[in-house]
């Protein structure tokens, strides 16, 4: 289908009248064809090049003869030129008729100068964060390396007592576990290995969004199937290489907690604007999840967006994260004693506000905040975020709670110290504990977190700022 906008586009930089020939009986819509419905733009970007200036001549290429596609095609060709060239492009007879038509849309331009103003405030932000501060690293830096850095390092942490209850990790460890048992499962984790993969696909995409066709390319081309989970992951690869669509690809998933698990690099792109991180996240995670886990995964997001901002704090980022969260009724098979998703977060909160040790907390978050199984995406978020604001954004902390707490430890441990590390920064993360892992392992997430500054961040910001030159 591109090939056929590709042949068209270069055939229009040649002879006019051979180029019309062509249109008229290879190029544009016919009565028969119902193509128009797949893929709209195949019948209006070859036209651009020779005519985006011409409406006139534009719209008759599209309207006659007048098929079953023309009603699709003109519209969407006469936004596109509007856009190219101002409403002024248009005849005035045009804009006779058609003004008084389309002014009751026009408020959408003030929807649009707000978030044009929203995006300035970001740009301003990121810019801030981005100056050097010491040996030519900044504050940024800090943050996003934190940010991988102490998630993967909590994920190692939390595996070895995966589905394990606090109770029975106090048996088998006294005390509790107070540091990484098991330095190699940082190589080895789905969580770590997941983040990773889509941090490389914003990588990629310098600094232009990612959506799940960009990630399931990424899965495509790169993804082992054998080290994640069968249920989903294993399935959504199966389909995606069978063909399908990655965007609906999360719909046939078992709901297993695999998006909220690494969801963190979308609020990474989207630093100061939890509100786009959370849109950003819901399209990524359809590819291989759906329901809670989807819902999970947009308030992590948005929540990691916040921790990134310069004047974050602890409460700001679990206001974000209670703000991303539905208020509308849950729909599970099994009962639950929280209406929405909402007022799961806030009893988590709340529960954690009583407490100034993640150790002593665990009894109640237990006794008041578990699900039917130790993977419930709500419930692992819902126990990282208590963890996260007990500890106070400690990495260190944050770890040992999400660790000890048991139930899907890995996640729970890597969410809270991603978030700590991501308000705090790597600085705040113990040098013991980065001592452990293996300096190649380490060098990579700290070299993707340099790419992810200098390629992905600051190619965003070079499109926030065209877009701002529109103020």
């Amino acid at each position: 289908m591109n090939g056929r906008i590709r042949s068209g586009i270069g055939r229009a930089s040649g002879d006019e009248k051979e180029f019309l020939r062509w249109w008229y009986y290879c190029g544009g819509c016919s009565s028969e064809s119902e193509r128009v419905m797949f893929n709209p733009l195949e019948f209006i970007l070859p036209l651009l090049p020779k005519y985006s200036d011409k409406p006139e001549k534009l719209f008759a290429l599209l309207n006659f003869p007048y098929n079953a596609g023309s009603h699709i095609i003109s519209p969407l060709a006469g936004a596109i030129v509007g856009a190219l060239n101002g409403y002024k492009i248009f005849p005035d007879t045009w804009q006779k008729w058609a003004i008084p038509v389309a002014e009751k849309w026009f408020p959408i331009m003030d929807v649009l100068e707000k978030r044009l103003k929203k995006e300035k405030t970001i740009f301003t932000i990121t810019e801030n964060l981005n100056q050097p501060v010491s040996s030519n690293s900044s504050k940024l830096f800090d943050k996003i390396y934190g940010c991988i850095l102490a998630g993967a390092i909590g994920n190692a942490m939390g595996s070895p007592v995966e589905c394990l209850f606090d109770w029975e990790i106090d048996q088998k460890y006294p005390g509790g576990i107070k540091t990484i048992l098991d330095p190699r499962r940082l190589e080895s984790e789905d969580d770590n290995q997941m983040a990773m993969l889509l941090v490389e696909t914003y990588i990629e995409r310098q600094g232009s969004p990612v959506m799940a066709r960009h990630f399931g390319e990424t899965w495509k081309n790169r993804l082992n199937r054998d080290h994640f989970y069968a249920l989903c992951m294993g399935n959504v690869y199966n389909l995606i290489m069978s063909g399908w669509d990655p965007r609906i690809t999360g719909h046939w998933s078992v709901v297993t907690g695999s998006t909220v698990m690494c969801m963190e690099p979308v609020g990474m792109y989207h630093i100061a604007d939890p509100e786009y991180a959370k849109i950003d996240a819901r399209a990524v995670s359809y590819m291989y999840q759906r329901g809670l886990d989807v819902i999970a995964a947009e308030i992590l997001a948005a929540a990691v967006s916040e921790a990134l901002s310069p004047d974050a704090t602890v409460d700001s980022v679990c206001k974000e994260a209670v703000k991303a969260a539905p208020s509308e009724k849950l729909r599970t098979f099994d009962r639950r004693d929280v209406k929405s998703s909402r007022q799961y977060i806030e009893k988590c909160l709340n529960i954690a506000s009583k407490y100034d040790d993640v150790i002593e907390a665990r009894k109640e978050l237990r006794e008041k905040c578990l699900f039917y199984h130790p993977i419930d995406p709500l419930e692992l978020l819902g126990l990282a975020l208590a963890m996260f604001y007990i500890a106070k954004a400690d990495v260190k902390q944050a770890a040992i709670g999400g660790t000890n707490i048991g139930r899907d430890s890995d996640t729970i441990s890597g969410r809270a110290a991603m978030l700590s590390g991501a308000l705090k920064g790597a600085g705040s993360i113990p040098e013991e504990w980065i001592g452990l892992f293996k300096p190649e392992v380490l060098e990579k997430i700290k070299k993707n977190s340099e790419l992810f500054v200098n390629d992905v961040v600051s190619g965003r910001m070079k499109r926030i700022k065209n877009r701002l030159n529109l103020l």
